[in-house]
């Protein structure tokens, strides 16, 4: 901007913000400009001016915000103002003024820092000032700032999308291709006895995405399944799916090493832990062959009988 257009938004600003900044003139601005179904909500005598700006680096000089809360239905709000000093109308002025209100809710919810968040949000009402030099000729309406205004009312100021994996089957689940085993991992990570379920499942939908990115995206998924599931089963669970898909065994290494060459200390200890259980694994094998009972063979190997079950039921 030139130092003109400075010096008019200067003092744009000094008029605008030295006056409403005024409780008596924003009182009777709002009681002045509201409609009377909406000022009958609003405790008028409850405005108190809150500090801050909200506009953004890039449109300061464009525009002065005033921000006031005030009861609304006997609930805390805001009364949002944006002052424009540009003479030409500022087609996306709906979208920054969701930009702002966002701003305030975050600011909002900061104050509960260490304390439980609220359930909901404030209403915040946006009103803006505008005293160009023609007609302001642009919709005020938030979803036309848009390319496809119902679409977007749809999916965002609608209801949003939700997948929600926790009522999905497997067998569900199993259809969604490449996208199977991501999801299949995010619904049974919480499972009891992951083991169980990786036995139950359809190898397919790992062999879909063993080559994604080189193999680099099935070893960051089983780094997922083998520390986030259930500390007491990860090391059968990585037996079971190397008993189903026994050509992942090389996958297995890779990503031991993988752990080892990053210095991750947890990682070496699974690792060490795995080798380990897989001969406590192949003498319970072994002992379950020849009949010998779970409690025998969970004392002379150290397994639970759980995880024993496991082995006796592939």
């Amino acid at each position: 901007m030139n130092n003109e257009t400075n010096d008019i938004a200067a003092t744009h600003d000094t008029l605008f913000r030295g006056s409403l900044e005024q409780l008596p003139i924003a009182q009777d601005f709002f009681a002045a400009h509201l409609d009377q179904s909406l000022l009958s909500r609003i405790k008028l005598d409850s405005l108190k001016l809150e500090s801050g700006t909200f506009v953004d680096e890039a449109h300061k000089e464009l525009r002065t915000d005033i921000l006031y809360s005030v009861q609304i239905d006997e609930r805390e709000g805001y009364i949002f103002l944006s002052v424009e000093h540009q003479s030409k109308v500022d087609k996306l002025m709906g979208f920054r003024l969701l930009s702002y209100a966002c701003r305030v809710w975050q600011r909002y919810l900061e104050q509960y820092k260490g304390n439980v968040l609220p359930h909901k949000l404030p209403v915040i009402l946006p009103l803006v000032i505008y005293n160009g030099k023609t007609k302001y000729s642009h919709s005020t309406k938030l979803l036309d700032c848009f390319t496809d205004p119902e679409l977007l009312k749809e999916f965002l100021f609608g209801q949003f999308k939700l997948i929600d994996l926790t009522v999905l089957s497997n067998s569900e689940i199993e259809k969604h291709q490449k996208a199977a085993f991501m999801e299949w991992l995010g619904k049974n990570i919480w499972a009891r006895d992951i083991a169980l379920e990786l036995k139950a499942m359809n190898p397919d939908i790992v062999r879909s995405i063993a080559d994604l990115n080189n193999g680099k995206y099935l070893i960051f998924a089983l780094k997922y399944l083998t520390t986030k599931s259930e500390t007491q089963h990860r090391e059968l669970a990585i037996e079971v799916l190397k008993e189903k898909l026994p050509e992942l065994e090389d996958s297995m290494t890779t990503m031991a090493q993988s752990w080892i060459q990053q210095g991750m200390q947890q990682g070496m200890q699974q690792g060490m832990q795995i080798g380990a259980h897989e001969k406590q694994l192949e003498i319970a094998r072994q002992m379950l062959s020849d009949g010998i009972s779970l409690e025998k063979i969970a004392f002379y190997t150290g397994l639970s009988e759980e995880n024993i079950r496991v082995l006796y039921r592939r």
